[in-house]
């Protein structure tokens, strides 16, 4: 941490809510990201964003140290999504046709007038999605942390608290099951999101 960090880190474990959003603010953005891959619609991501901010500023004074900051900080965002996966896990799936009727997909009207282009990318993003959500929770935080947010397997291995062997084997096992849930899509992606799996699946192995 830099010392206007660290300074912030000290005030803000002292109450100082003017320290905690000034420490955190940097970090917002990446904690977006995370929810909303891991979540899968905005509303929820903003929901899961929102209790990670609650936990960050109740459990800052916990914080001693023993690793960086911002693997702190992605360790209680990756928690809070896992564990509102699994209440979902524990719930029946909602069919297409349900999701339909309460407007998560566009309809035709509502499509009408949008540049094929970002129709394209459009459904790029919602097969992309598809795919992640097929992807059992401790699977799924683990490939958004490192093909997505880009953290070292090591930096990762740390937040979710489990061994190398353990983080390596999930992102693999993880890349397998996207590629064969992508491969149908090949020409609707251009054949990145496979190509992506096949390349990285034995890479830092």
């Amino acid at each position: 941490m830099t010392d206007q960090e660290t300074f912030l880190l000290r005030r803000a474990q002292r109450g100082s809510g003017e320290a905690f959003e000034a420490l955190i603010g940097s970090y917002e953005n990446g904690i977006y990201r995370t929810c909303l891959r891991m979540m899968g619609e905005n509303q929820a991501a903003l929901d899961a964003c929102q209790e990670t901010f609650i936990k960050l500023y109740r459990y800052v004074g916990t914080f001693k140290g023993d690793s960086a900051f911002s693997t702190w900080v992605y360790r209680v965002t990756s928690n809070v999504c896992l564990d509102e996966l699994r209440k979902r896990s524990r719930k029946s799936a909602a069919s297409l046709d349900e999701m339909e009727e309460n407007g998560h997909f566009e309809s035709a009207a509502a499509v009408r007038d949008i540049p094929e282009e970002d129709l394209l990318r459009s459904e790029q993003r919602r097969v992309l999605m598809s795919a992640l959500n097929h992807l059992n929770p401790e699977h799924k935080i683990a490939i958004v942390l490192r093909d997505i947010q880009g953290f070292s397997y090591d930096e990762i291995a740390e937040m979710l608290d489990i061994s190398l062997g353990t983080l390596k084997s999930r992102i693999s096992r993880a890349r397998a099951q996207l590629r064969d849930q992508l491969s149908p899509h090949m020409e609707l992606l251009g054949g990145y999101g496979v190509k992506r799996c096949r390349r990285d699946e034995h890479s830092e192995l």
